[in-house]
């Protein structure tokens, strides 16, 4: 049987964790799709969003593993006096945040811990960072995404 509240503990525990560095640390915006209300503004400033995807169940004898993506993209909003490799440094920063195992809580429900992310043994690409470039000639904002993936067994 799946636990169907996993994937709301999942996205909620990224968030918790990837909140106080994206905020605080690199003082941008940081916005969960689908559970944040976006604002127009929070497009015409350098900023987070964390999309996750999942969960992906496998049955085992006694135990359900679940496999989620995590993206962490950032939109960088060029100014003529910006480092050119400012996105790079967040994003490998961001990376970093997402290498280790990431404790799950039941958010919403007691908030106890049900368990950790950890990176997905099923893949060699645990971590990617990619670099999107410019959206379009005429405007100066340089996109690039962390994508992780993870497992957790309950």
């Amino acid at each position: 049987m799946i636990e169907t509240r996993l994937p709301r503990w999942v996205t909620a525990s990224l968030a918790q964790h990837l909140k106080p560095l994206i905020e605080t640390d690199l003082s941008l915006q940081f916005f969960v799709e689908g559970v944040d209300r976006e604002e127009k503004n929070w497009f015409r400033r350098d900023s987070v969003v964390l999309r996750v995807s999942g969960p992906t169940p496998y049955f085992g004898s006694g135990s359900t593993r679940y496999r989620f993506e995590a993206m962490v993209m950032l939109t960088d909003m060029v100014s003529d006096s910006a480092n050119g490799f400012l996105n790079h440094d967040r994003l490998g920063i961001i990376a970093n945040a997402l290498s280790g195992s990431i404790p799950v809580l039941k958010y919403g429900d007691g908030n106890a811990q049900v368990g950790c992310l950890s990176g997905d043994t099923s893949t060699p690409e645990f971590i990617r960072v990619v670099q999107f470039g410019k959206m379009d000639k005429d405007t100066e904002v340089i996109q690039g995404a962390v994508m992780a993936r993870y497992e957790i067994t309950l």
